[in-house]
């Protein structure tokens, strides 16, 4: 609401509206306020308690209503006392969210104690995010090429790099990707022999590098 200060005033002259008061200078409309007398201490206040007795040590607080303050204990600084958690310590656990939600519990902390882990450990595994994203599991190590393998019959799956000593014919295979294909191909210097990409075995026709002398 607008307020409708009177026209052309005089210095010192006053305006009172919607309970307040303003008064002239002479050049502008000034609000006067009232300091309302009261308790300079804290027990003189009417929210407060009265009195300082019996209150040695304690701290001040809203209390519980709230329309007023008291004194109380000091905060605790100890983690047992909380009501949300354990009444004591547990050594050599770790702190989680007991399953209602609603407090602190001790808990083992072993890796194999989580829901989202395997229930054993597996020697000489790497761990690996599932196919669902819901929890780990463990696998072989992820293959970066150079691994050899010893078998009659190369290995599938295979990575660029890899490679395959034929337990049978005495060869040794690399496993090479180009632009859009991938296959194994004869390490070995003495002729090449084609081995399909998904290891089913070797192709019928091979070539040869036979010496002339």
């Amino acid at each position: 609401m607008a307020i409708n200060f009177p026209n052309s005033p005089s210095s010192s002259d006053s305006h009172t509206e919607n309970g307040l008061t303003w008064i002239y200078d002479g050049t502008t409309w000034n609000l006067q306020t009232t300091i309302q007398s009261g308790a300079t201490t804290f027990t003189g206040l009417t929210d407060t308690p009265s009195t300082y007795t019996g209150q040695g040590g304690k701290y001040i607080k809203v209390n519980s209503t709230p329309d007023g303050l008291e004194f109380t204990d000091a905060p605790t600084t100890s983690f047992t006392s909380l009501t949300d958690t354990p009444s004591t310590y547990t050594a050599n656990k770790v702190l989680k969210v007991n399953s209602a939600g609603t407090g602190i519990e001790f808990a083992d902390y072993t890796f194999t104690s989580l829901l989202d882990t395997p229930n054993g450990l597996t020697a000489n595994k790497w761990l690996q995010v599932n196919s669902s994203g819901t929890a780990l599991s463990f696998v072989d190590a992820p293959s970066s090429g150079a691994s050899v393998t010893t078998d009659d019959t190369p290995p599938s799956p295979a990575s660029d790099g890899d490679l395959w000593w034929d337990s049978q014919n005495g060869r040794l295979h690399v496993y090479y990707e180009d632009v859009n294909s991938s296959q194994w191909v004869d390490a070995t210097g003495r002729g090449v022999s084609n081995i399909s990409s998904s290891g089913s075995g070797l192709f019928t026709t091979k070539y040869w590098n036979i010496p002339l002398s």
